[in-house]
């Protein structure tokens, strides 16, 4: 992962390289950061507070089982760990970075600052394996949700890797990037707009859903087995016990896992096109992938996705819905994916050529 990997949501980054040696500073925006560090201090005190009112491993337990106490108390610590590790320590390390870049004929000097302290290291220009235009996934800028690009530095480790432009996904454009890299005596690796590990997205591709597909996939799994499990359990219950209620919470469980795997069978992704033909996959873990015709597409329908005026805390999630003939559901495309061509996304709608 580049120590660039997470710069400011500001942009664009546009460095000029008309002219050498050139500097630039990239600096965390401190409004977008505190929140974050915030939430994520409420977030592990909250979590690691109701596992311990849970699990209560310091008070005495019936037949004072040590072993029992002694795996409570191990797994509230590894969440504990987990927590400042995954969420606290990350925010608040962004929150103060700063890395400042000199660029001249020959050498790339970087500082850097940082909770771990500051740092400094060079590398000859020559090094450098040429320019790369990267995806960065959707940013939040203001209320927007923005696709964002970046025509990078590339070098073969990672942390050396350096963005020379951010910018929204469609105003970066391979001939601009093109030109930087004749500015730097260098060559630019692909013409296309890449993925985070420098895989070119070949120009089929109309959607690429990684990380936000990773969250409902972990939420379809944790509802699902939890539902079916509470759903077999309340049944044993009710049956043993003649108790209706109980019956009727097992079927809401059931209902709850049901209506969960219904919306992963409809949330895509990635999306490609071949052809006359529509492949999408989707978040289901039984059959995911359709092929559809390209003429079975009967409208894309963009929503907003926002919250109401007046909410304390404020949301914007827009979607795209895709109504498909044969289909009673229709098909959710995030827009907070890693990469959305919006154009081909729309011309879906379109009767096909």
């Amino acid at each position: 992962m580049s120590i660039f990997s997470a710069t400011p949501d500001k942009f664009p980054l546009n460095v000029s390289l008309k002219t050498r040696p050139v500097s630039f500073s990239l600096k965390t925006d401190l409004a977008q950061a505190i929140p974050t560090v915030i939430l994520s201090l409420v977030w592990t005190i909250l979590g690691t507070s109701l596992l311990y009112a849970w699990a209560d491993p310091l008070s005495a337990w019936p037949g004072d089982d040590v072993a029992t106490r002694a795996l409570a108390l191990l797994a509230l610590l590894l969440f504990l760990v987990f927590c400042v590790g995954g969420w606290l320590w990350p925010a608040a390390n962004e929150a103060l970075r700063k890395v400042d870049v000199e660029i001249d004929d020959t050498t790339v000097h970087v500082k850097s600052a940082d909770l771990l302290g500051r740092r400094a290291w060079s590398k000859p220009l020559s090094d450098y394996d040429g320019l790369l235009i990267e995806n960065w996934g959707t940013r939040s800028v203001g209320n927007d949700k923005i696709a964002i690009a970046a025509v990078v530095l590339k070098h073969r480790d990672d942390r050396c890797t350096i963005p020379l432009v951010i910018d929204g996904a469609l105003r970066v454009k391979a001939p601009a990037a093109r030109r930087k890299a004749e500015q730097l005596g260098l060559t630019l690796l692909a013409d296309t707009i890449a993925a985070p590990d420098g895989t070119p997205l070949a120009g089929n591709r109309i959607v690429v859903n990684g990380f936000q597909a990773l969250k409902v996939k972990v939420l379809y799994a944790l509802v699902s087995l939890g539902g079916l499990a509470g759903a077999g359990w309340l049944a044993i219950l009710a049956h043993q016990q003649s108790d209706p209620t109980l019956l009727a919470a097992s079927i809401a469980a059931l209902a709850l896992a049901a209506a969960m795997h219904l919306f992963a069978s409809h949330y895509v992704t990635a999306m490609s096109r071949e052809a006359s033909t529509l492949v999408i996959e989707t978040a289901a873990f039984l059959a995911p992938a359709h092929r559809i015709p390209r003429s079975a597409v009967v409208s894309v329908d963009y929503r907003e996705g926002r919250s109401t005026p007046g909410m304390v805390q404020s949301v914007h999630a827009p979607w795209v819905k895709v109504r498909v003939s044969g289909y009673r559901l229709p098909f959710i495309v995030d827009m907070q994916s890693d990469f959305v061509d919006e154009a081909a996304l729309q011309s879906l709608s379109k009767p096909a050529e």
